[in-house]
């Protein structure tokens, strides 16, 4: 938050304690989540101090303007470019920072390096700009032998929970649907799945995430039971074949109607086998995810009293 405002964190800690600008949710470790609305309003009351308001006038101002109308002025004479380049130092940092924790399995410093990089911008920006890079840096270094399995262990299991937390504070009190996530039936790596969860819950759609190793079974009991406007499967270490054509077909099968999609990694080697059995292959770019999840959650003309679509 300090790096996209100009605000120093001091500053910040003292506004958001003494006049509630900002007023960020936490998650259950107590880090804070910041949405867009959260700093746009630290920078519009950083620039009415500049021009000579009180904090506590300035801040009384802020709250009191509707969010549309909190569009910070500089972004629009090229400060934005400037304000993007100081946020891409300060995740990368963040990067190196939770990377090198990692190296010496550090959990004081690597819990603190979390509780920085969460003021740095939105939940679904802290997943793919600093959460996603440090697992990737880590599994190439666990690629070379720089470090071991428990390292990566580490590493994911509290980055696994982190995004859980930010799923549970995005969700919406009220959703305009639901949304199955799962792994497939033998991949045991998370973190995909989750950020997918997390992109939905931002979404407007309630996920509900069923996690690893989940067979064609469990997603039928899912989709039987909750009616979701989608499932979501992750795959990223791709299985044989015939394997494939099996679990494929059993996913087709226990989706019914419910449109269905596969994202991850291992997608390209069964691409073909999806597609046949009336599955989409979801985008590897969240515009792209998201544009697909706007088509596929459209309401019918059937259902016109529902919004989901307007709200995606």
């Amino acid at each position: 938050m300090a790096a996209l405002t100009g605000v120093p964190e001091p500053t910040l800690r003292a506004w958001e304690r003494r006049y509630g600008v900002p007023a960020p949710e936490r998650t259950t470790g107590n880090y804070r989540l910041y949405s867009r609305f959260d700093i746009e309003q630290v920078r519009a009351m950083r620039r009415l101090c500049d021009e000579g308001a009180s904090a506590a006038e300035a801040a009384r101002q802020v709250i009191e303007t509707p969010p549309d109308e909190l569009a910070y002025p500089s972004d629009a004479d090229g400060a934005g470019e400037s304000t993007e380049s100081v946020a891409a130092a300060s995740f990368a940092g963040a990067v190196e920072a939770l990377t090198s924790a990692i190296r010496r399995l550090d959990d004081l410093t690597f819990e603190a390096q979390l509780r920085r990089a969460s003021y740095l911008g939105s939940a679904t920006a802290i997943f793919e700009r600093v959460l996603v890079p440090t697992l990737h840096k880590v599994n190439s270094l666990l690629c070379n032998g720089s470090i071991s399995i428990a390292h990566e262990h580490f590493a994911s299991q509290r980055i696994a929970t982190l995004i859980r937390d930010f799923t549970r504070l995005a969700t919406p009190d009220d959703p305009k649907g639901v949304a199955v996530v799962a792994c497939f039936a033998d991949e045991h790596h998370e973190i995909g799945a989750l950020g997918v969860a997390l992109k939905l819950a931002t979404w407007g759609l309630r996920p509900i995430f069923l996690g690893a190793r989940t067979p064609p079974p469990a997603i039928h009991t899912a989709v039987g039971v909750l009616v979701p406007k989608l499932v979501a499967l992750s795959v990223t270490v791709p299985p044989d074949r015939a394997r494939a054509r099996e679990l494929v077909d059993g996913y087709a099968g226990a989706c019914g109607p419910t449109p269905w999609a596969v994202g991850g990694p291992a997608t390209e080697t069964m691409a073909d086998l999806v597609q046949n059995a009336g599955g989409i292959i979801a985008p590897p770019n969240t515009a792209g995810l998201r544009a697909l999840v706007r088509s596929l959650t459209r309401p019918r003309r059937s259902d016109r009293g529902s919004s989901l679509s307007s709200t995606l």
